[in-house]
């Protein structure tokens, strides 16, 4: 029998971002094997971003396409590429036959760690770049929330958006290809959601971050660009090589009295109508980076002579209310029928207060119109804003049904055990002792003063002992080559590899291109510093004593305080 996809809907039927954050699901019992590697947890987020240009009082105002981003702290700027998993805060697995399986505490900070020495450069920009959707579970959408149409005048309109997170993203036992709900009865998921880490911004709110323009602050020194990593240019065809923010304007597309001649304009000031016609050809529509309902800039450059290098630049907000390819004459204007090869395309712009277009000044000389999409620092100040709203529609399971599967049965599987140790903020030194359950193999700790990321500023050597033996004879400096070697022997134990040993979360602005580039990339957002410990450890059946010693300094040396949290992770061996 082929497999099955099933969906089962969270127990609770409300949610929201301050009081209702928890979810139970369960897979029932009696359905046969289920495909864990497979089944996803799904988030339906429901976004609306309204323009507040000059077109927001219209019956039918713009809309922009958004990206759902998640917050590295709490300032509302500061995201990351974190791993799905980030939408979840503490979760528990549990089977009706094998009692709990599963409970991991502060599992978006494990896992967004965890990643950050999994990914290379090169993962991390490709992870900026793929689509967000729930087959391809990435977090960082380069697509957005719009159902864009692209032909005709029916509006585009947001939609609700799914976050797709793999139950094994939460779950080292939801690796198992065929859990047996016949054998083991109903598995219950439960999870303590992270809603408020969550928030969206319109693609097209600040040139400053997403253009492509070599002159705007969306490139570093070195021509770098950072537009494409974060996403928010795909208005203009981010998966292309298209490498401006603006599209050129037939100039026939003008009133026939100055397409005739695009140079002297002898009848007073006049507007440049309605429909203009693209440039650039797009034999798939699909293809066209435009979309009906969406807000633009008509921006004409002219001067009073040929000779004259100073320009005039008039820049009218628009959007756009129809598309159609270009296959008849403009009445008015000097565009004909194009010929059968062409695949240039027609937009009808509706302008703010109705106006017939850009209207131009007597005598003046146009030598180019284009349509740019992107607001913000190159149009005008009030075109920038916008209305962003995001609440959580439903969550549901979704689940992969395979009756074939012949995987073993039990599962064996790694796990995680979470000990969380709070101490008073202001200390320089601390020291304590754990006990390291039987079974572990490595140990972690992880430091909490900001959400979902290991960051402690002042951590400046540590000591670790196990069954009072010093695993080092020393005290280990962070970011030293003992500290390196101590993290390679750590994913080496683990049967992985480490792919990168930067230690930095990057903000989703960030290019892999620039992101080493200094003071000049982009605003200095090289990214942050993290800093972690881990410790491989044998493996016994008993219990074994860990002893922590940290230091703290500061960038000069001098003593400095810790923040006073942090979590203690260890990964054991599991057989069912």
């Amino acid at each position: 029998m082929a497999q099955q996809v099933q969906k089962f809907r969270a127990l609770q039927g409300s949610f929201n971002f301050t009081d209702k954050k928890f979810v139970d699901v369960s897979i029932p019992s009696g359905i046969g094997k289920v495909d864990l590697s497979k089944t996803d947890l799904v988030v339906k987020f429901d976004v609306a971003t309204l323009s507040t240009g000059g077109l927001a009082a219209d019956a039918n105002p713009p809309v922009l396409d958004t990206i759902i981003r998640v917050k590295r702290t709490g300032v509302t700027d500061n995201h990351a590429n974190f791993t799905p998993a980030a939408l979840v805060r503490h979760c528990e697995l549990r089977s009706q036959r094998l009692g709990v399986i599963e409970s991991i505490r502060n599992v978006d900070l494990l896992r967004n760690t965890l990643k950050m020495y999994a990914e290379d450069d090169e993962d991390r920009e490709r992870g900026f770049k793929r689509t967000h959707n729930a087959s391809q579970k990435n977090f960082t959408n380069s697509n957005g929330v719009l159902d864009s149409v692209g032909k005709g005048n029916e509006r585009s309109v947001n939609r609700t958006k799914d976050v797709a997170i793999p139950l094994h993203e939460l779950f080292e036992y939801c690796k198992n290809p065929a859990y047996d709900t016949d054998k083991d009865g109903e598995l219950f998921v439960h999870c303590e959601m992270n809603f408020p880490s969550v928030d969206v911004l319109p693609t097209n709110s600040d040139n400053a971050v997403f253009t492509t323009d070599a002159a705007s602050a969306g490139r570093n020194a070195a021509g770098y660009d950072f537009a494409r990593a974060g996403g928010g240019n795909q208005v203009l065809g981010v998966d292309s090589e298209d490498d401006a923010h603006m599209k050129g304007i037939d100039l026939r597309s003008l009133p026939s009295s100055v397409a005739l001649n695009p140079g002297s304009v002898t009848l007073g000031a006049i507007g440049l109508g309605l429909v203009y016609r693209t440039f650039a050809q797009y034999p798939d529509m699909r293809d066209c980076p435009f979309f009906v309902n969406q807000a633009v800039f008509i921006k004409v450059q002219s001067s009073t002579t040929p000779a004259n290098a100073v320009q005039n630049l008039i820049t009218l907000e628009g959007v756009i209310r129809r598309i159609e390819k270009a296959n008849a004459a403009s009445v008015g204007t000097n565009l004909t029928t194009p010929s059968p090869a062409s695949d240039a395309v027609d937009l009808t712009i509706a302008f703010v207060g109705g106006a017939n277009g850009p209207a131009i000044p007597n005598g003046r000389l146009i030598t180019s119109v284009s349509i740019e999409l992107a607001a913000g620092a190159q149009n005008a100040a009030g075109a920038v804003g916008s209305n962003n709203s995001i609440a959580v529609n439903d969550v549901e399971l979704q689940v992969v049904i395979d009756p074939d599967n012949s995987a073993p049965s039990p599962y064996p599987f790694v796990t995680y055990m979470a000990e969380e140790d709070n101490y008073p903020a202001g200390r320089a030194t601390f020291n304590r002792n754990y006990d390291i359950p039987a079974g572990t193999r490595n140990v972690y700790i992880l430091f909490t003063p900001q959400n979902s990321v290991s960051r402690e500023q002042s951590l400046g050597s540590y000591r670790l002992t196990i069954d009072n033996e010093d695993v080092y004879g020393r005290a280990v400096n962070y970011n030293s080559t003992l500290h390196r070697d101590l993290i390679n022997q750590v994913f080496t134990n683990r049967g992985d590899r480490v792919k990168s040993l930067d230690q930095k979360v990057f903000n989703n602005r960030t290019s892999r291109a620039g992101r080493k580039g200094g003071a000049t990339n982009h605003g200095g957002l090289q990214g942050s510093e993290v800093r972690v410990i881990a410790l491989p450890c044998p493996i016994k059946n008993e219990v074994q004593k860990l002893g922590v010693e940290l230091a703290g300094f500061d960038n000069v040396g001098g003593a400095a305080n810790f923040a006073g949290r942090h979590v203690v992770y260890y990964e054991r061996l599991v057989s069912k």
